[in-house]
């Protein structure tokens, strides 16, 4: 057994131990929920924090939902106001165009309205001027009429005196053959019966001279017409100062190609007639609109008197032109009377080819000048001129694709002095003017033959 000493001092000790392990023990609830209210307290604060976050997180949330639904909403608007916007735009633009239509439709009809009252005043005008001509060609049918009546039997008579004026010294040879010292009286018989025939012709030919003058002062304009039309030579052989000889003796020495380009250029340098004059401005001013890219008709030197005052057709980009060509002495002028004549032909071709008015044209080329009045003709009724045009050279040589009697096909050049030249068109592909002779002959073509019926 243990001494008392440590026993009791052992378990004093242990006592005590026991004590203060008890009080520990006792004491460490306390202060562990003390430790808790504190820790649950804090995590209350944090919780009503967190709450208070949670609502303000929801409240944001909220106002994030109503203000992505606003935009949304904005965005929805936005994207209608561009698409109206666009389409507003698209509007805009076709109502520009619209516009432009209307304005471009407006201009038209306004011009149409202007050219409609421009036509009804020129149809007035026209008609006036047709009724004025109805009238004047009225007057003077029955002036022509009263001439036949009246007037004829006066230019009988008057005829006759001038016959006999004419043949009085028929008279005063009969006279002196009845009164010689040794009479003729048979030839003095002759001769009065010779001046007897004479002065019927003479006073016929006197009667028709006067009246032919009494209808060019009625007529002025058929003194042209006349002119232009008695004036076309016959033959196509050249004329004096060569001789029939000299033309012979040429043809047998030299070669044909030589002989015809002389023929050619004889024609080129002499004196020509006013209606191979005429004929030759008219190839003239062709072959320069020709140069222009334009195709050309020479329509007034084949049909000739049937030309209906259209020498030359031209065309270029379904454009077309009426041309009329004068070549006149520079003592003569233009006047108003042929510009109304190309007016007229214009207006028929027009017509009868059923064209738009506006593509065609009236055009007077000529080398002298225009009277003031016929210049206002002229821009009034819209046809183009040129005055004082004369003319150059040119190629004159027609090379013509035929068929011959065989039906082969023949290649020919006329030269003007040819007697088929007028009736001669050039408007095939081949076909061609030349200026030479040779170069004619170099493209495969030959003279053409005379005609003999």
């Amino acid at each position: 057994m243990p001494p008392l000493g440590i026993t009791v001092g052992a378990l004093a000790f242990f006592f005590l131990l026991g004590l203060a392990f008890s009080n520990c023990k006792n004491n460490a609830p306390s202060d562990h929920k003390k430790a808790l209210d504190s820790e649950f307290d804090d995590l209350k604060k944090q919780n009503s924090h967190l709450e208070q976050q949670v609502t303000q997180l929801k409240t944001s949330l909220n106002a994030s939902v109503d203000e992505n639904h606003t935009l949304r909403r904005k965005n929805a608007e936005l994207d209608h106001k561009k698409a109206l916007d666009s389409e507003f735009d698209d509007l805009k633009k076709q109502n520009s165009h619209l516009e432009q239509q209307v304005t471009q439709l407006k201009t038209s009809l306004n011009a149409s309205v202007d050219e409609n009252h421009t036509l009804r005043r020129k149809n007035a005008e026209l008609e006036e001027s047709n009724a004025q001509m109805s009238a004047y060609i009225k007057k003077h049918s029955d002036d022509l009429e009263a001439l036949s009546k009246s007037s004829g039997e006066a230019f009988k008579y008057l005829s006759v005196l001038m016959a006999d004026y004419m043949l009085v010294d028929y008279d005063n040879a009969a006279n002196y053959l009845y009164r010689k010292p040794h009479p003729a009286i048979g030839e003095g018989l002759r001769i009065k019966d010779l001046k007897s025939k004479t002065k019927e012709y003479v006073a016929e030919l006197k009667r028709v001279t006067y009246t032919l003058d009494y209808i060019y002062l009625l007529f002025p304009e058929l003194q042209d017409f006349i002119e232009t039309i008695s004036d076309k030579p016959s033959d196509d052989e050249p004329v004096p100062p060569f001789t029939k000889e000299k033309w012979k003796t040429a043809k047998e020495t030299l070669s044909s190609t030589e002989y015809n380009q002389m023929k050619l250029d004889y024609y080129v340098s002499h004196q020509k007639s006013k209606w191979a004059i005429g004929r030759d401005y008219e190839l003239y001013v062709g072959y320069k609109y020709s140069l222009q890219g334009f195709k050309v008709e020479y329509y007034g030197s084949y049909y000739k008197l049937e030309d209906l005052g259209r020498d030359l057709i031209v065309k270029r980009n379904g454009e077309v032109g009426i041309i009329q060509c004068k070549y006149w002495s520079s003592k003569k002028t233009i006047h108003e009377k042929h510009i109304a004549q190309l007016y007229g032909t214009v207006v028929s071709y027009t017509i009868e080819n059923i064209l738009p008015s506006s593509t065609v044209h009236g055009i007077f080329i000529t080398n002298i000048s225009l009277s003031p009045m016929a210049k206002k003709f002229a821009e009034y009724l819209g046809i183009k001129y040129k005055e004082n045009y004369d003319i150059g050279d040119f190629p004159r040589i027609k090379c013509n694709i035929g068929k011959d009697e065989f039906g082969i096909e023949t290649k020919i050049y006329h030269l003007p002095t040819d007697q088929q030249y007028d009736n001669v068109k050039i408007e095939k592909e081949g076909e061609c003017f030349a200026f030479t002779v040779a170069e004619a002959e170099q493209k495969g073509f030959r003279h053409a033959y005379r005609w003999n019926s």
